[in-house]
């Protein structure tokens, strides 16, 4: 009976260690994380530094304006990096001034795992809804 109780225990015991234990891909995006570099551009093609770029995990969380990751300013060479996240569609705004990309590609494709995707955003004016208005 009592090396019963032992033998159930222990693997209890290795289910749980088991069950606990970091996936390959949880393991693969800390040594390699999965991330993501926006470079934000104007109609032109120029740099723009100093644009604020919101990452949303969803389309909801995009419409409504309700970023649960940090957003980021661009440098120099108007560029941010978001790390560790998972691979999926995220949605992007770029907002400087009067310019943003509500007119453009809000939308990644898919994120491939444990790589630096790329993507780059065009921030303009928008253009009036009713012209000559």
């Amino acid at each position: 009976m009592r090396h019963k109780l032992v033998q159930t225990g222990f693997l209890a015991l290795l289910f749980t260690t088991l069950y606990n234990l970091p996936t390959q891909a949880q393991i693969l995006n800390k040594i390699l994380p999965t991330t993501l570099q926006v470079t934000v551009l104007d109609d032109k093609g120029k740099i723009l530094p100093n644009t604020i770029v919101y990452l949303y995990e969803n389309e909801t969380d995009y419409e409504n304006k309700k970023a649960t990751i940090t957003p980021q300013v661009a440098n120099k060479r108007g560029r941010v990096e978001f790390s560790g996240l998972e691979s999926k569609i995220y949605f992007i705004r770029a907002e400087n001034g009067a310019l943003n990309n509500s007119q453009g590609v809000f939308q990644t494709p898919p994120l491939t795992e444990a790589k630096q995707n790329q993507i780059n955003i065009i921030v303009k004016q928008e253009e009036d809804s009713f012209p000559g208005f």
